[in-house]
């Protein structure tokens, strides 16, 4: 978004804060998954995991080459970045913004990025 929308024609730092993520991910209805003998649901995982594992391959990638052609733009970053505080001073915004439901998802996907067990 920085490079596509010229921010660094009218900013010269850029602050990591990885608010916005960029990802790929298969969607499948319970019922149809668990409809499927055990090694189809087993190969659609697996080719999930394949998926999620090649579209970050792509992302990081791109991610580099758009740093580069940042800084060449006189971009400078600033990496070190305290996302937690970005993420505690969110929370209150985003409780009134969710319902409830959709809360304890964010809660578990938190969870599942610092490595815990989501449901």
């Amino acid at each position: 978004m920085i490079e596509s929308n010229g921010f660094y024609e009218v900013q010269q730092y850029l602050n990591e804060t990885e608010h916005v993520r960029s990802w790929i991910y298969v969607v499948v209805g319970s019922e149809q998954l668990e409809a499927l003998p055990a090694d189809q649901q087993a190969a659609v995982k697996e080719a999930a995991a394949e998926a999620e594992a090649y579209a970050q391959d792509l992302h990081e990638a791109e991610t580099e080459a758009v740093r580069e052609r940042l800084d060449e733009q006189g971009m400078t970053f600033n990496d070190d970045v305290d996302q937690e505080a970005f993420r505690e001073a969110m929370m209150p915004a985003l409780e009134e913004y969710f319902t409830e439901e959709q809360n304890e998802l964010y809660l578990d996907i938190l969870a599942e990025g610092e490595g815990g067990e989501s449901e």
